[in-house]
């Protein structure tokens, strides 16, 4: 519980952009970052070494939604991912009133990036900068960027159904929550991050799933995919089954 009050306090009360929120895209951002911290929280992901600023896999990684979101939304969940886990293990190693001005100044200018030159955020090249800066200030190397990740990202899957033949939709965990906001989520049309299952399908993270068949459609329900392992040759068989 502690953790949760943490990262949403911080989410709603950096100074400098708070001012910024009037325009549509950071009020997009901050409710990207706002549905992003409660599902890092949810499926456990805040929990990278202290001190150690690399991001291994973005936020749109972990979500699966680096092939469902529109690229703007993707590219302001990765930046939000940098600063919400950025200020996790900073938490760790040093007090806030040591980082908290130079990272709300990154966060910034990696929004800016992204909602005005419709650019990719630099965020190694952001995380780095603070690691340089922020040991100088502190006099210490206590904060570090390491260079290397284990491997990971996603696998391929064909759904089956049964009974056979079923039409299978899916949407991402985060795309789902987004389009919760505007209570359009269990309706395909206007949540227009539903699609149809290709064979195979690419993912990684927890999922909603629809299927449907003529005359009946079971509702959508939250799938997690993060259990499948990919060591098989070829795509792996995923069931979906209904009495």
């Amino acid at each position: 519980m502690k953790l949760i009050v943490m990262v949403v306090t911080a989410t709603i009360s950096f100074g400098n952009l708070a001012t910024a929120a009037v325009d549509k895209n950071w009020d997009r951002y901050f409710a990207i970052k706002r549905i992003g911290t409660q599902l890092a929280i949810k499926q456990n992901l805040l929990g990278g070494p202290p001190g150690n600023l690399l991001i291994c896999d973005t936020w749109s990684t972990n979500f699966g939604t680096d092939t469902f979101s529109s690229q703007i939304d993707q590219k302001l969940l990765d930046v939000a991912g940098a600063v919400v886990e950025w200020k996790h293990r900073l938490s760790k190693v040093a007090k806030q009133e040591v980082w908290r001005a130079q990272l709300e100044a990154a966060e910034e200018r990696m929004v800016r990036t992204v909602v005005s030159k419709g650019r990719d955020a630099d965020i190694d090249g952001e995380g780095k900068k603070l690691v340089r800066a922020l040991n100088k200030q502190i006099g210490s190397s206590k904060i570090e960027w390491s260079s290397e990740c284990g491997a990971g990202g996603p696998i391929d899957v064909v759904f089956k159904t049964e009974p056979e033949k079923g039409r299978v939709t899916l949407i991402s965990e985060f795309n789902y929550e987004l389009c919760k906001v505007r209570g359009t989520q269990d309706d395909p049309v206007r949540c227009t991050e539903w699609r149809v299952a290709k064979e195979p399908e690419s993912v990684t993270g927890f999922y909603y799933i629809r299927v449907e068949w003529p005359g009946r459609v079971e509702k959508p329900a939250r799938y997690d995919l993060t259990t499948l392992s990919g060591k098989a040759k070829g795509p792996t068989v995923y069931w979906l089954r209904f009495p």
